[in-house]
């Protein structure tokens, strides 16, 4: 009963995984023709995400506690090629992040659902996706808002000033746990070694 649940479960995740692999994909061809339209059409709108400093805010009454910053989206209407560009390149950064954690994800699991997971390749593919996570993540994220930053000082936004550019944690410390589970998988290739090694 247990061993048809989890498969079961593997199965789902792996399909799970394949599909988002494929919709990752896809949208890469997706804004990969939305950008060359856009570059040589023109007419092309972008949205940038932003944030100001709540000192630059002045409607909230005083009765309201200021954040730090507030959050806000700066439209550029019909793009110039340049700008098109660089947008592209941005979502460009955070689709391969995505695609590349997905393909080795996907992997992993198919060895799991097939009975396989405590191998070598599996422990490669865990420490790949730890690797992306703790240092892919940030220089995307970085890149990402380099380019927002640089959309954002082209768009006329009549002198607002927009907060400098910070360093996301999320990506490393899920990408430790990863490692963390990379030695434990590289522990039980090796207890399956020696029990082969014994036989």
């Amino acid at each position: 009963m247990t061993e048809t649940s989890t498969s079961r479960a593997t199965l789902f995740m792996t399909n799970a995984a394949t599909l988002l692999l494929v919709a990752g994909i896809a949208f890469g061809v997706f804004i990969l023709g939305s950008a060359l339209d856009g570059a040589i059409r023109g007419g092309h709108e972008l949205a940038v995400h932003q944030e100001v400093s709540a000192d630059e805010v002045t409607s909230l009454p005083s009765t309201v506690d200021r954040p730090r910053t507030v959050p806000v989206t700066v439209h550029i209407e019909d793009a110039r090629p340049n700008q098109v560009l660089v947008a592209f390149g941005r979502d460009l950064v955070a689709v391969t992040l995505v695609v590349a954690i997905l393909w080795q994800l996907r992997l992993l699991l198919r060895s799991v659902r097939d009975g396989d997971p405590f191998t070598g390749a599996n422990v490669r593919r865990l420490r790949a996706i730890g690797l992306l996570l703790v240092l892919g993540a940030p220089v995307a994220a970085l890149v990402m808002q380099a380019c927002d930053q640089w959309l954002a000082s082209t768009a006329t936004t009549g002198g607002l000033g927009f907060v400098k550019l910070s360093f996301p944690s999320g990506g490393p410390v899920a990408g430790l746990g990863v490692f963390v589970l990379a030695e434990v998988f590289a522990h039980g290739a090796r207890l399956r070694a020696d029990v082969e090694g014994t036989v």
